[in-house]
């Protein structure tokens, strides 16, 4: 085998083939995609998984090895750096996802109240983003219905 370990990455890419993006989704979004690495050659099989992605937060759960706190520690995506491959087993507690999107297409008779959506748990634990800021939108970032999707997980095979 060329890689004797299963991996697979999230990430928002706008295709720039034609036609390959939805017309109904926003200037400056893209596609969120789930890439597998193949044991054999080392190519990467990409599936898109939801469209009209304009950001994407992780945050990660850990109980610090000195401490023994009721609820784990939030941080950011930096946080299992530093960690070795044990220490990321027996520190991570639970990973949360947030999703930034908008539900169906440009409606020019509603008006999102807000200029800045909050992508995690906190401005330090995700971001503030500015919908402004997307490519190519311009002011029609409010005729949008905007919307964080979060999931929580639980990692339950990392000790095996």
């Amino acid at each position: 085998l060329r890689v004797p370990y299963n991996r697979a990455d999230y990430y928002i890419k706008r295709p720039t083939t034609a036609g390959s993006m939805p017309k109904r989704c926003a200037p400056g979004t893209g596609i969120l995609y789930k890439a597998l690495l193949a044991h054999t050659g080392g190519g990467v099989t990409q599936y898109p998984l939801l469209e009209c992605v304009a950001d994407m937060q992780v945050v990660y759960h850990l109980v610090p090895d000195s401490e023994t706190p009721v609820a784990p520690t939030p941080d950011n995506q930096d946080a299992l750096q530093g960690l070795s491959a044990a220490e990321i087993r027996k520190q991570l507690k639970r990973i949360s996802v947030y999703i930034l999107v908008h539900e169906g297409q440009k409606d020019i008779t509603y008006s999102y109240p807000e200029t800045k959506i909050l992508v995690g748990e906190s401005a330090s634990l995700g971001r503030e983003f500015v919908l402004s800021t997307l490519d190519g939108i311009g002011t029609d970032w409010k005729h949008y219905r905007w919307k964080v999707f979060y999931f929580t997980v639980t990692p339950r095979n990392l000790n095996y």
